[in-house]
């Protein structure tokens, strides 16, 4: 860890399910639907790229949780990998998630020792693959400098670093009635997203991109717990795959040396 960086407490996502259960991905099935809505900006990223054989590919997924929602997306990111460039290119894929993510679910699912239907391991699956975990928060400079060539993350950047103040009157910001305390989560939410995406950038190598789905609020101010698409309990604290069942996400895709970092920005109903 640089000497200037300072260490982050997890607050926040403390993952539930028996450690090594697979309890997180086996019951989200709203992630699933996220990442499956992302994999058209996913691939086209991939296939902008201009890929050097000579040296490792690396991918990282960031707030990975127990790996298994992003799997079949990088399953298919790795099969076009090898079917352009065939099994001589090494290719390295970086697990990234707070120091209690349960990280044995995620590596117990790559050899195959937990049970995924219709979720094949890539690691398995394709020579020449290689698997790291990083127990270091997105608020820090996870990976060394120049080293994605591309970066993943889905709803996992709405976590804020630090909770600014309460909230009286409900569980969620976007729901919250006093503009007061709504505005401190916001000023909060922005600082995060700088700092995070300032990380990002020194991470990311030359030519490297990186696709972010986070939720939102769209223009007409629906977001996930107030779509108007029936029963929502999100704002009542309910953490099954009901939560999930409608919401809005933001597509973000990024690459190395761009700006604005919103390059190719588009908002979608899941």
């Amino acid at each position: 860890m640089p000497a200037e960086q300072e260490s982050t407490t997890p607050h926040s996502h403390i993952p539930y399910g028996a450690e090594g259960s697979g309890f997180y991905s086996d019951n989200t099935l709203g992630c699933y639907n996220v990442i499956q809505a992302a994999m058209p900006v996913m691939m086209d990223a991939l296939n902008a790229m201009n890929i050097d054989t000579g040296k490792t590919f690396t991918i990282a997924d960031y707030g990975t949780a127990d790996g298994g929602t992003s799997m079949p997306m990088l399953y298919q990111v790795i099969k076009t990998l090898r079917a352009k460039y065939g099994d001589a290119l090494p290719i390295h894929v970086a697990y990234e998630d707070q120091p209690v993510n349960d990280f044995k679910s995620l590596f117990l699912r790559l050899q195959g020792l937990l049970p995924m239907p219709e979720n094949n391991s890539y690691f398995k699956d394709f020579a020449n693959t290689y698997v790291t975990a990083c127990g270091t928060s997105f608020y820090s400079q996870s990976f060394p400098p120049n080293f994605v060539d591309l970066g993943f993350s889905a709803t996992a950047m709405h976590w804020l670093q630090k909770k600014p103040g309460n909230l009286t009157d409900t569980l969620h910001h976007t729901s919250a009635h006093n503009p007061q305390e709504k505005q401190l989560f916001v000023q909060q939410a922005a600082q995060d997203w700088e700092q995070n995406l300032l990380h990002r950038a020194k991470e990311l190598a030359p030519g490297g991109h990186m696709v972010i789905v986070n939720f939102c609020v769209d223009e007409q101010g629906r977001h996930l717990g107030n779509t108007g698409l029936g029963t929502e309990p999100a704002t009542q604290g309910q953490g099954t795959s009901t939560w999930w069942s409608h919401g809005y996400c933001e597509l973000l895709c990024g690459r190395a040396g761009s700006s604005p970092w919103q390059h190719g920005q588009e908002t979608v109903h899941v």
